[in-house]
């Protein structure tokens, strides 16, 4: 019988990690109370990551501003950090320096590269995610504005 296992990048900032592994270990929880009779983020698991949360804020381990966000986040946790801008905001100011931005922050027909090394023209908005066009191949991907992008 093979174990569990949690993997969890290593490019993350000691806050970002803490709150993924708590996520991790919620669903961790989740899966051993119900097994597959619940949704990957559904109610069950919001349950076990806002009171394993509360767990932790209790510990002051977070600084302020960070602890703000999180607290406001957990009144409804998205699958993501990153799907809630303003937390998401808030733990990158804990990373290590990088040239890198959120593709909100570009201006319209901004050319950008990807972590890949590819490059993009911004375009316009389509309802909440950014249509961009491939440079090398002319083809339309779709961006969350708060994908991590490097200016050209």
């Amino acid at each position: 019988m093979q174990g569990h296992r949690i993997s969890i990048n290593e490019n993350l900032n000691e806050y970002s990690f803490l709150l993924t592994l708590i996520h991790e270990v919620s669903h961790l929880i989740v899966w051993e109370a119900f097994k597959r009779k619940f949704k990957p983020h559904g109610t069950e698991w919001k349950r076990v990551f806002q009171e394993q949360m509360n767990i932790i804020n209790a510990l002051n381990l977070f600084p302020e501003d960070l602890a703000e966000a999180i607290r406001a986040s957990m009144k409804n946790p998205k699958a993501s950090a990153h799907a809630d801008k303003s937390l998401a905001i808030a733990l990158r100011k804990y990373d290590s320096p990088s040239k890198s931005v959120f593709l909100d922050e570009l201006d319209y027909d901004t050319v950008f590269m990807i972590s890949k090394g590819r490059t993009f023209l911004k375009g316009e908005k389509q309802r909440t995610r950014y249509k961009c066009k491939e440079l090398t191949s002319g083809k339309s991907y779709l961006f969350s504005p708060l994908a991590e992008v490097m200016p050209v």
